[in-house]
């Protein structure tokens, strides 16, 4: 089982169908509460701040993973 890469906590399910696709990538799948609260950052919710930070992080993840 892989772990997902945004808040890395959870584990991924082993079909993608369960797991969500992340606004930031759509080739990068990540759990379903991610999924939830990226949508929630987007659409500029209150969220708690550690969510935003979580979010800029893996944007930061991606950006260096586009990189190689």
């Amino acid at each position: 089982m892989k772990e997902c890469p945004r808040c890395k906590k959870a584990t991924l399910q082993d079909d993608n169908v369960l797991n969500s696709i992340s606004h930031e990538d759509r080739n990068v799948y990540i759990c379903s509460k991610c999924g939830d609260m990226e949508s929630l950052v987007k659409l500029g919710a209150s969220v708690p701040k550690d969510e935003i930070l979580m979010t800029e992080e893996f944007q930061s993840w991606l950006k260096s993973r586009k990189k190689k």
